[in-house]
């Protein structure tokens, strides 16, 4: 189920989670994607369009009354897939989008949006300006070069929203901006053309102690990093990074294939590592199988004290493994995830 996971903290673009628990942040930051046809929100509230977003006041109340007082200050809904998209997906999103506001200022959380800048940009080169919204600085978007000065482009900024009234402001940061035509509030992601260069480190993410697996969700790839290390890559349509740290074992354990918020702890309820892996996967009532995924230098062996796994599919090309689980009538499985290597020869490069 792809419900709200207010256990889940992450920052922009970066998710990870400490074995044994989360690791620290400066904010903690829920989103949802759309609700799954099994859920049983299905039939306890009202839903729009295809019945994977609910639009019922008393969800928005409920959810938000939750996420606050889990200490949540910034809630995303992401529109990521042809489940959820406010344009083609929802028969009522303004009924969505204004119970969701309503109910999320009453308890003091902040929603993301997408600003869109309209803009051409004849001069051959970047023309960044800085973004503050209620004089908090937001960061520097690139403007970047369109192909005259009568070809329009949108640059896209995620912000967080108060309700009211909120000031935006675009400032030069050393060359006079693009000529901007209007500047708008989206409820979903904006197509861009420009290529962004993202760049986080590990320290960043909550993880600091020792090397990472960081997995692109997108491009179903990742590299290993060593302690005190960073990542970057080029950006052009987006992207989403899962950061899991590499224990004892040798192993970087990226939780519930397939989902964003991969560790998130509707689904893992416990991870350690002290040369071999633990954890117990949660499942809804009626849920079936769910894949598991993650790194290790060889293929790992997956055994269950509670429900079942299957056969280890390993990739000895990228080193990621899967294994698919299923709960014992106790709604959850048991797993331990032993190596079978010598994490002490492995090294990272």
């Amino acid at each position: 189920m792809d419900d709200p996971c207010p256990g889940c903290r992450r920052g922009r673009g970066t998710a990870g989670r400490t074995a044994g628990g989360p690791g620290p942040t400066t904010a903690l930051v829920t989103h949802a994607r759309w609700i799954d046809s099994s859920s049983p929100y299905e039939t306890e509230y009202k839903t729009s369009g295809n019945g994977n977003v609910v639009i019922d006041p008393k969800y928005w109340q409920s959810i938000m009354s939750y996420l606050s007082a889990a200490g949540v200050t910034v809630y995303e809904q992401d529109w990521l897939c042809a489940n959820a998209q406010p344009t083609y997906n929802l028969t009522d999103p303004d009924e969505s989008f204004d119970n969701m506001a309503q109910y999320a200022a009453a308890d003091g959380l902040a929603i993301s949006y997408m600003l869109e800048f309209r803009y051409a940009n004849g001069s051959g080169a970047n023309r960044p300006l800085d973004i503050t919204v209620n004089g908090a600085d937001v960061g520097t978007a690139p403007f970047a070069a369109t192909a005259s000065w009568t070809s329009w482009n949108v640059q896209g900024v995620i912000v967080q929203l108060k309700s009211g009234a909120n000031t935006v402001r675009a400032t030069d940061t050393g060359s006079s901006g693009g000529n901007i035509d209007w500047l708008g509030v989206a409820r979903d992601d904006v197509q861009t053309v420009a290529t962004q260069k993202a760049t986080f480190s590990l320290a960043a993410t909550g993880v600091g102690t020792g090397p990472a697996y960081v997995y692109d969700h997108f491009g179903g790839t990742g590299t290993l990093v060593a302690q005190g290390g960073s990542v970057s890559a080029a950006v052009s349509g987006g992207s989403y990074w899962v950061v899991a740290p590499v224990g004892a074992s040798g192993i970087a354990f990226l939780g519930d294939a397939g989902k964003f918020v991969s560790h998130g702890d509707q689904r893992i309820g416990h991870l350690s590592d002290n040369g071999q892996i633990t954890t117990t996967v949660a499942f809804a009532a009626g849920e079936g199988p769910v894949t598991l995924h993650g790194h290790a230098p060889a293929k790992p062996t997956v055994t269950a004290s509670t429900g079942s796994v299957g056969a280890v599919a390993y990739n000895t090309s990228t080193s990621l493994f899967t294994v698919v689980v299923t709960a014992a009538s106790s709604n959850q499985a048991v797993l331990t995830i032993a190596p079978d290597f010598q994490p002490a020869g492995w090294q990272v490069g």
